[in-house]
């Protein structure tokens, strides 16, 4: 059974993690800087209140983005059944004959799979 850390993109952690840390080498200076942005202690008050605006633009997005996907997929389920009431019944029956045939593979991919 594969876990989620199979699915994880190491090699482009790794080369993002390898071009910092050089970059931070060659550039000391930026290392510095780097620090100095994330010094809480030096922060204006332009600063903190961009920061806590962004906070809650990401708390609302956290809220609202699930309510946005049903949005599309009641959409995208309405177009596809827009799309097959076009159809003639000899076109219905070949449509549902091929779903029943691609849910018969899943099924035998799935016990396959837990055999």
């Amino acid at each position: 059974m594969k876990t989620m850390l199979a699915k994880v993109p190491w090699l482009e952690i790794a080369l993002v993690a390898t071009s910092i840390s050089l970059t931070l080498q060659l550039f000391p200076a930026v290392g510095t800087a780097l620090l100095d942005l994330v010094d809480i202690r030096n922060w204006s008050r332009t600063t903190w209140f961009v920061v806590n605006v962004g906070f809650v633009a990401v708390l609302l997005a956290v809220r609202f983005t699930p309510t946005v996907r049903v949005i599309g997929w009641y959409e995208r389920v309405a177009d596809a059944f827009r799309w097959r009431n076009r159809l003639s019944w000899q076109e219905r029956a070949a449509f549902k004959a091929k779903l029943e045939e691609r849910q018969l593979a899943r099924e035998l991919a799935a016990a396959r799979k837990h055999q």
